[in-house]
């Protein structure tokens, strides 16, 4: 039986393309040239990266990270999840697998970064939603306290 692969969009991926990671795949040294030849600054090119993702038997994992990302609309997820995951077609698989297949160490380590810097946003959002619903929970407890006391009080 062959493995589905999924192109997945991540929430709180701040790419310029959710579905894939800024940055990721080394392309070599470029100058920018701005009007004045002396001024112009080597700077170091790289390309974006898909987040491919396989389907397992509960949920699906990052081909290169192995991380668990889950779906959800609002990212409202202790963790990494997705708001769009697209099946991946055979030329996909192709294009994307010879992507990795030509990935240096540096390029790997850079995209495994990207992923956990996107999982700790969204651990830290999870973790504040948490938090000001913990306080709205306890504002609510004492108001409907006062609420009762303030029926004694006037009965």
């Amino acid at each position: 039986m062959n493995k589905e692969y999924y192109i997945l969009a991540l929430n709180n991926n701040y790419s310029k393309d959710p579905m894939k990671i800024d940055d990721v795949i080394y392309k070599g040294e470029m100058y920018d040239l701005p009007e004045e030849i002396e001024e112009a600054v080597l700077r170091s090119v790289y390309e974006p990266l898909e987040i491919l993702a396989v389907r397992g038997l509960f949920s699906l994992r990052d081909v290169i990270t192995g991380e668990v990302i889950e779906s959800s609309t609002n990212g409202d997820i202790n963790g990494l999840s997705y708001f769009k995951a697209v099946l991946a077609s055979r030329k996909d698989i192709i294009r994307i697998t010879k992507k990795y297949e030509s990935m240096s160490s540096q390029d790997i380590s850079r995209y495994k970064d990207a992923i956990n810097k996107i999982k700790e946003i969204s651990i830290n959002k999870f973790i504040e939603k948490e938090k000001l619903l913990s306080q709205e929970i306890n504002e609510e407890k004492k108001a409907r306290d006062f609420l009762i006391n303030f029926q004694q009080w006037g009965a």
